[in-house]
């Protein structure tokens, strides 16, 4: 496992810290092993080829992201003073097409699928932006860290457009 595998914790009274340290343990192995697909159960909605901006470009200064790295998207050409960032994340892809594993660092240029987090904004406003050939932003906040392009549509047309509930 690698060391640098995102701690998730939730702290209650009655717990430990052993008990913490054997939760944590297992569902960083868990969500470091698998993939977008297998954890959301559908496929990505888009492709896009990316290019991460150096710290000269006024991207990020701690150099490139790791697999599974949380950042948001904006529209080129959007004034995201009124149209806001959206919550659509990359899961970055290796030369032979395969998914990066969790916790890999991942090439400053390269192909990502892109998951839009929020089911009613696919409905409401992705399905009819997102298109090969559209150009936006990977987003720190209201930085701009890297540059992207769609490539290719997947799932975006028949992904779910509602959140759905989970049956107990």
């Amino acid at each position: 496992m690698q060391a640098t595998a995102r701690r998730l914790s939730v702290v209650s009274a009655t717990s430990t810290p052993r008990r913490r340290l054997i939760r944590d343990v297992r569902l960083t192995r868990k969500t470091s092993a698998m993939n977008y697909a297998e954890l959301r159960g559908h496929p990505a909605d888009f492709e896009v080829r990316y290019r991460i901006f150096t710290a000269e470009e006024g991207g990020r200064i701690t150099g490139p992201p790791w697999q599974h790295y949380r950042c948001d998207w904006a529209y080129d050409g959007d004034d995201i003073s009124q149209t806001g960032i959206f919550m659509i994340h990359p899961e970055f892809m290796s030369p032979d097409g395969s998914v990066f594993p969790g916790g890999s660092p991942i090439a400053i240029t390269g192909i990502a699928t892109m998951w839009i987090l929020i089911p009613e904004m696919r409905a409401e406003i992705h399905r009819q932006r997102i298109q090969p050939g559209v150009r936006g932003f990977f987003m720190e906040g209201s930085r701009r860290v890297a540059e992207a392009e769609v490539t290719r549509i997947i799932g975006l047309h028949t992904n779910p457009d509602a959140t759905k509930k989970r049956q107990p």
